[in-house]
């Protein structure tokens, strides 16, 4: 008897998280660094970069070789949350991607790593025209299945053009890589049960109205725990394909913004109650999404009544936060920390590449006096100008250890410790990716449990490595391009029928 030759399977990933405010734009050169994720990757590299890192397309690869999947890996790209993408960089990399699958022969299937919140030029819906150009070359046969950020602005063209939307479940994104294993694993039951026309499957699709700003979707907290907990249980109890909630992205200016359910299964009716079970409890929570956020000054007092020792309270500068779209070089809670004179504390990563090229012309132990941050532009890019003594230097290249990034290499480029003169400890680095992994304390030498007070550029992806050191996490607002009050945002593309929750 001859063996069945095993599923070729394309794979490929295109990700970006667009913040329409954001001074910043995404070009192409902003995909071709690494990050706190790979640089743009393509074909047999991908299997290599990717093996045991925390990202869907691993997970993916890992759970399609226990299968028994031939992969074909096209590209994967990715670039730090930002203003919209330009066309150039859209057009290249979706196009390297459709003309791999086009290549790939014997084709069974596709399996798409993507993010669900893009907003490219002439492209609001960026998925969508992903999934589109993708379907319109594999025909209605081939099974295409992606993977999604819980932050995704799911549409029903989005899910009208893949055969199943697999979320991840968890913000910190621990759950990516299983992310990427749960679409592998629908993958195969699709293929398993497709007939001559392809898989055949029930499908239903809901939609909020309204928007929940990034800081209150943590599911470390409730009412998030509490729904993916309610989404993976109703997925089992209508034994389901899949059931994914999105929480969406509000900072993207798009028509399809807001949070969405996707199901898929095999029986309309399971599908259909599925989804009304999950929609229901969701808007149910709506009134249970809240979280109080401080002034830089504020959260000072505060965490100095809190600190307990070797117990660091973490600030949380949300405002600011490069992975939701924050320039990392706004400097008011920065210019809060010098006033509050504060000697055990730390601020990480300021973005600023010339003073981390300063600091490392100069060398440990010298002073000097600078002006940092504030070369971007937008709310609160003001220069912090002072006298520092350079502590310790950083090539910014090391691995991540926390529970998101472990395993993945870090790369904040050069990096500098600075101490201000009368005041906290400031990381300043080259490339602006948020402050999620304790790793970067520790790069430069730093003990958590030595500080009285860390404060971080980033959102809630710091939660997953830092809420088991700290004895307290506040989320401050000091000026950014990640409001967290989406009420005061200038809105073009949002219906006027969202709600936007403050």
């Amino acid at each position: 008897m001859v063996k069945p030759s095993p599923p070729v399977v394309a794979i490929a990933g295109f990700q970006h998280e667009t913040n329409s405010f954001s001074p910043v734009r995404a070009e192409l050169a902003s995909f071709l660094g690494a990050t706190n994720w790979p640089a743009l990757t393509e074909g047999q590299e991908i299997i290599r970069v990717f093996r045991d890192l925390n990202i869907a397309i691993g997970g993916f690869v890992d759970e399609a070789a226990r299968q028994g999947f031939a992969i074909e890996p096209v590209i994967w790209a990715n670039a730090t949350p930002s203003g919209p993408v330009s066309r150039q960089a859209f057009e290249t990399i979706t196009g390297k991607i459709v003309a791999g699958i086009q290549r790939t022969k014997n084709l069974a299937a596709v399996y798409l790593d993507l993010h669900g919140a893009m907003v490219a030029d002439g492209y609001p819906d960026a998925e969508s025209e992903i999934l589109r150009r993708v379907r319109a070359v594999v025909g209605d046969r081939i099974p295409i299945v992606a993977s999604l950020d819980l932050h995704a602005n799911v549409s029903l063209d989005m899910q009208d053009c893949a055969d199943a939307l697999i979320s991840c479940r968890t913000y910190p994104h621990v759950d990516l890589a299983q992310t990427g294993r749960r679409a592998a694993l629908v993958l195969r039951s699709l293929l398993q049960h497709a007939g001559p026309d392809g898989p055949i499957t029930a499908k239903q699709f809901w939609k909020a109205g309204f928007l929940i700003p990034t800081q209150v979707q943590a599911t470390t907290l409730e009412p998030g725990r509490e729904l993916y907990e309610m989404a993976a249980a109703i997925e089992r109890k209508y034994d389901l394909l899949d059931v994914s909630l999105t929480m969406g992205f509000g900072l993207a200016d798009t028509p399809v913004a807001g949070p969405a359910i996707c199901a898929t299964g095999y029986v309309q009716s399971d599908v259909d109650a599925a989804v009304s079970e999950l929609s229901a409890l969701f808007d149910a929570a709506r009134p249970k999404f809240g979280q109080p956020v401080y002034s830089g000054a504020d959260a000072i007092a505060l965490a100095r009544k809190l600190h307990r020792s070797g117990r660091p309270v973490v600030l949380a500068d949300l405002q600011d936060n490069p992975g939701a779209g924050g320039t990392g070089d706004t400097t008011g809670l920065l210019n809060a920390m010098a006033d509050a004179r504060l000697d055990r504390a730390v601020l990480a990563v300021l973005y600023d590449p010339a003073a981390a090229a300063t600091a490392h012309a100069l060398g440990t132990g010298a002073s000097t006096r600078m002006a940092l941050g504030g070369h971007v532009g937008g709310p609160g890019s003001t220069p912090f100008v002072a006298n520092v003594t350079i502590e310790q230097l950083g090539s910014g290249q090391f691995a991540g250890t926390g529970p998101m990034y472990r395993g993945n290499p870090m790369n904040y480029g050069a990096m500098a410790l600075l101490r201000l003169e009368q005041g906290p400890l400031v990381i300043v680095g080259s490339v602006n990716t948020q402050a999620g992994d304790v790793s970067i304390l520790r790069h430069l030498s730093i003990d958590p449990a030595a500080m009285d007070i860390i404060a971080l550029k980033s959102g809630v992806h710091f939660r997953a490595a830092f809420e088991p050191l700290a004895s307290a996490v506040l989320v401050v607002k000091e000026d950014g391009a990640n409001p967290a009050d989406y009420s005061r945002l200038p809105y073009q593309h949002v219906p006027d029928t969202l709600d936007r929750m403050p």
